[in-house]
């Protein structure tokens, strides 16, 4: 009986560390790279870097709300061999440490996101942005020295809200 005990726990224990081991094998994270010189990027609204959609809480027949939220804008690194012609893509030239995304859809270009690290942010709720229509998302390099900004149409769709009252 104590042999039947013995061979019970040592499966119990192997089970259970092949178990942990197993649930431990999760993706490994992107590296973190931090914007610099001589770098080629694309600039991403809600994770795409063409025909993006941005949400926008419009309340009646508002001309601009703010953006709904749970979306992102962000930038990443692309590195040889580039998915299609290297024109397309943004380029930090030869003294940019940061990338800034300003929004070209209203009569003035506001600034939305500032990267020092090719990575998405959520795209702030504070935001005022057209209820509708198209608009370019400018993701440029700073300090432009030979640089070249990647940049994103993108379609703002409203999410009309009623006001009470």
């Amino acid at each position: 009986m104590p042999h039947r005990l013995a061979v019970a726990l040592a499966t119990t224990v192997l089970s259970v560390a092949g178990f942990s081991s197993a649930a431990s094998a999760a993706p490994a994270e992107p590296p973190i790279i931090a914007v610099g010189p001589q770098q080629y990027f694309v600039g991403q609204v809600n994770g795409l870097s063409s025909g993006a959609t941005i949400k926008v809480i419009c309340a009646g027949p508002a001309a601009t709300g703010y953006p709904a939220d749970g979306q992102t804008i962000g930038v990443a690194l692309v590195t040889p061999p580039f998915p299609g012609p290297i024109s397309a893509l943004g380029y930090t030239g030869d003294a940019a440490t940061s990338i800034t995304a300003t929004q070209t859809a209203s009569a003035s270009a506001a600034p939305i996101a500032t990267f020092t690290w090719y990575a998405n942010q959520t795209l702030s709720t504070k935001l005022q942005l057209p209820c509708s229509g198209t608009g370019t998302i400018t993701f440029a390099p700073a300090p432009d020295k030979g640089g070249r900004s990647a940049m994103v149409t993108v379609q703002f769709v409203s999410n009309t809200v009623v006001p009470k009252g």
